[in-house]
């Protein structure tokens, strides 16, 4: 366990001391387009209460799904020491909707889990938070990528369960520090993905 905590931290302060510009720029920029197209929304609706917040809301999710794909792939290939191109924050609008969908359920799911009792909530957060860099990097199926997410996080809960413990107190901070947070703790969780993934593949079947 230790080991894998340090490792965890020495690959991603690798990462982020390589990548650190390109990768948060394109955190913000996806933040900063979903909230416009928020606010945009919400004035055209104003006249609608109740109304012109849902669908405001469903808007920035829809907005920030569809270069939350381009930025995953970023990430995935800063990882991999492959080559990180801006323009990649924009690779990913052909499976808008299925992140999308993806994104929408998870966070229901979630919020579903916590309201009736908080480990439930809990327990779905865990074992489907990598779900999305699976439907990304493998480019499988919905139901394929929620799938192998629940087996693959099998026995990493104590690993997992604390980056996930610091990406919500992003509410709770400064604007600057919630970019920062939100990147280091996707990093790990890209770091963490494909070290299980090294694991996996090196056990015998």
């Amino acid at each position: 366990m230790k080991f894998e905590i340090r490792r965890l931290a020495q690959d991603v302060f690798s990462v982020l001391k390589k990548n650190w510009f390109k990768l948060l720029s394109a955190s913000i920029l996806r933040t900063l387009l979903a909230t416009l197209a928020n606010m945009l929304v919400f004035a055209l609706l104003i006249n609608f209460p109740f109304w012109n917040l849902v669908a405001a809301s469903l808007t920035y999710l829809l907005v920030w799904s569809a270069l939350e794909s381009g930025f995953l792939r970023m990430c995935l290939c800063a990882t991999r020491s492959q080559t990180v191109r801006f323009g990649q924050l924009f690779s990913g609008l052909n499976q808008t909707p299925v992140f999308f969908i993806l994104t929408l359920s998870y966070i229901l799911a979630t919020a579903v889990g916590i309201i009736a009792f908080v480990i439930p909530g809990m327990f779905i957060c865990i074992r489907f938070s990598i779900a999305g860099l699976i439907l990304i990097d493998k480019s499988v199926s919905l139901t394929e990528s929620v799938k192998s997410s629940y087996q693959l996080t099998l026995g990493y809960s104590r690993l997992i369960a604390p980056l996930l413990l610091i990406g919500a107190t992003l509410m709770f901070s400064s604007i600057q520090i919630q970019f920062i947070i939100e990147l280091v703790v996707t990093i790990a969780l890209v770091v963490l993905y494909l070290q299980i993934n090294e694991k996996t593949k090196a056990v015998p079947k």
